[in-house]
């Protein structure tokens, strides 16, 4: 099964993107893997960004001296469409793989606790109108992994995004473009104040609004918006307003072993015996996940207790 999606380009731009995709076939197979430079296929920057923005193009290498690029798959099916002469390439289809169905049993199973938590993600992906989710805590109490495990399961219909990286790269621009279901916002209290301000009227009237030079963007859009934040301090009482909020507390010594052995065996490969040792040695010195998959990388090398020694302080140090 496989749904319409709606790609806006003008006939300028389709005339170009049928001429690169001319070019690649023309190229070895060797230069296919590696792309092309700008120069070669007759683009400025400016409008290869626009068309990576879009996903219409993607970088496929990048140095201090060059960037290459490709067409993506959605690109090379547009341009099979079959146009009458002298149509203008707007909205032409383009079909892409349906998501996933939800598979509410095995979501989340590999995170430790927060039962609560998971049954409000759970059932608030299957109602008809959203509710917006905030997850906030300390640092490595998997906020992040509760957003990568819905990721997984919608496919192309989210979109994730980490705040302190959104500031220029047409966040509102890829979102009107894509159309995602799902909005996942890692590192939200980082995001630019005017980004929060999209924010507000995307979650609160399904709507995007932005004015630009010479362009108006409006855009109603029925979606859902799921973020993470260490400290919600910083963000306004207006977007705060409009999550239900979940703070993910510490977990206990107890929690803390079973979710490191976890991690350590099915993430980064450690057999049983050794990823209980790290996580025995870990207790009482460290809270964070990230610690214990730090120490399992170097045990490899110095062995467990050594390796404690050179990464983790004690509390009291």
């Amino acid at each position: 099964m496989s749904e319409s999606r709606m790609v806006d380009v003008s006939q300028e731009d389709y005339e170009l993107l049928k001429k690169i995709k001319e070019y690649e076939n023309t190229m070895e197979e060797e230069s296919q893997r590696l792309g092309w430079r700008w120069h070669e296929v007759g683009a400025y920057t400016a409008t290869l960004n626009k068309f990576v923005v879009k996903g219409l193009v993607e970088v496929s290498y990048k140095s201090r001296s060059e960037t290459r690029y490709k067409l993506t798959d959605k690109t090379k099916a547009l341009l099979e469409v079959e146009l009458p002469g002298g149509t203008k390439v707007l909205g032409a289809r383009v079909e892409v793989e349906e998501a996933p169905k939800f598979n509410l049993a095995e979501m989340f199973s590999d995170i430790v606790g927060y039962d609560d938590l998971k049954e409000l993600l759970r059932e608030s992906l299957q109602l008809e109108k959203p509710i917006h989710v905030l997850l906030h805590g300390p640092p490595s109490i998997c906020k992040s992994k509760f957003l990568l495990d819905i990721e997984q399961a919608a496919g192309p219909t989210a979109i994730p995004l980490l705040g302190s990286a959104t500031s220029h790269m047409g966040l509102w621009d890829l979102i009107a473009e894509r159309r995602p279901r799902y909005l996942l916002i890692d590192e939200v209290e980082k995001l630019a104040l005017a980004d929060m301000a999209g924010l507000l009227s995307l979650m609160e009237q399904g709507r995007i609004i932005r004015t630009k030079v010479g362009r108006k963007l409006d855009e109603k859009l029925n979606i859902w918006v799921f973020a993470a934040a260490n400290r919600i301090t910083k963000l306004p009482p207006e977007l705060l307003s409009r999550f239900a909020k979940f703070y993910l507390k510490e977990y206990n010594a107890t929690e803390y072993v079973t979710v490191v052995e976890s991690v350590l065996v099915h993430q980064e490969g450690l057999d049983e015996d050794g990823a209980h040792e790290i996580a025995l040695r870990l207790v009482g010195r460290s809270h964070d996940i990230r610690d214990a998959i730090r120490v399992g990388r170097l045990s490899v090398r110095v062995g467990t207790r050594r390796a404690v020694e050179l990464l983790v302080r004690s509390r009291e140090e």
